[in-house]
């Protein structure tokens, strides 16, 4: 079994994440995977000309709720014009439950099938596994390609760089080893993946502070009592 062809990019990268043995798919988190998938959204509408890049600006086109679904209620929760990194993060926000409308959309194309479980026995949750795990190895084959030189596939490609752009080597189970040079140039070479770097690098920053104002905060506390 194959994967559907209108499978989007993001829905690739996602696809990826499945873990190697039970080949079940969750949505993105943390920091970095959100906004690569964020990232792959973007080159979905720029692909299907439901928006276009102007210098550092995503703007999107007037026929974007016509794109094919999740991609018009993804771009809903995007302004018609704003810096590419700032799209990246709105995307990846927990409010615009990116990750939850691309595994819709997997499962709806027969990519995953859902399956409803109870965790506990009590707490209703579902999980989604991959129908064509030996594709989803092939897809990751590709991008290894893809990552230790340049090779005649466009998707492939473009999924190298952002899994470099997120150092996501090991979130999709692709060797580390076989990046190298090649695959820190290859995130350069595109201003979405260039934005999911940056908006990765602003993440981590914010995060750090935000802890390191909490510890003063509990120490200041601490000191007091």
């Amino acid at each position: 079994m194959s994967l559907p062809s209108s499978t989007l990019l993001a829905e690739d990268l996602l696809l990826m994440t499945a873990h190697p043995i039970r080949s079940t798919v969750r949505r993105p988190t943390g920091l970095a995977l959100p906004r690569a998938v964020a990232g792959a959204v973007v080159h979905d509408l720029l692909t299907l000309r439901a928006a276009r890049l102007h210098g550092g600006l995503l703007l999107l086109a007037a026929g974007s709720a016509t794109a094919p679904r999740p991609l018009p209620d993804l771009s809903a929760r995007l302004a018609t014009e704003q810096p590419v990194d700032r799209a990246i993060d709105a995307l990846a926000a927990p409010r615009a439950r990116s990750g939850q409308h691309l595994l819709r959309s997997l499962a709806d194309g027969g990519a995953v099938v859902r399956r409803d479980r109870r965790l506990f026995g009590v707490v209703p949750a579902a999980s989604y596994e991959v129908t064509a795990p030996d594709t989803v190895q092939a897809l990751r084959a590709r991008v290894a390609a893809a990552l230790r030189g340049p090779v005649d596939d466009a998707r492939a490609t473009t999924l190298a760089r952002l899994v470099c752009a997120g150092d996501l080597h090991h979130r999709v189970a692709v060797d580390t080893g076989t990046a190298g040079r090649h695959g820190r140039s290859l995130v350069a070479q595109d201003p979405v993946a260039t934005a999911v770097a940056s908006a990765i690098r602003r993440a981590r920053r914010d995060a750090a502070t935000t802890g390191a104002v909490a510890a003063t905060a509990g120490a200041v506390a601490a000191a007091g009592s």
